[in-house]
């Protein structure tokens, strides 16, 4: 309130660095409580779509392809 009673320059300069410190904090808490929330919903995405086991490939000494866990092994079934 004093800087808007006695108005002179340097109250200004004060009353304007108050307001873009103040202006800075929110926007920053603003875009933290933003991340947090897109993360929430990150993560519940991933949780609904459920468990999808992976699947390995692996290139054979002749350049095949094998994609179950027999021929990766050398086991042959």
């Amino acid at each position: 309130m004093n800087w808007l009673q006695y108005p002179s320059e340097s109250n200004e300069v004060r009353l304007n660095t108050v307001d873009r410190e103040i202006s800075r904090h929110f926007r920053n808490k603003k875009k933290a409580y933003l991340k947090a929330k897109i993360d929430l919903y990150r993560g519940i995405n991933v949780f609904k779509e459920g468990y999808r086991p992976r699947t390995y490939r692996v290139k054979g000494g002749e350049g095949d392809l094998f994609a179950d866990c027999y021929r990766i092994n050398g086991n042959k079934m």
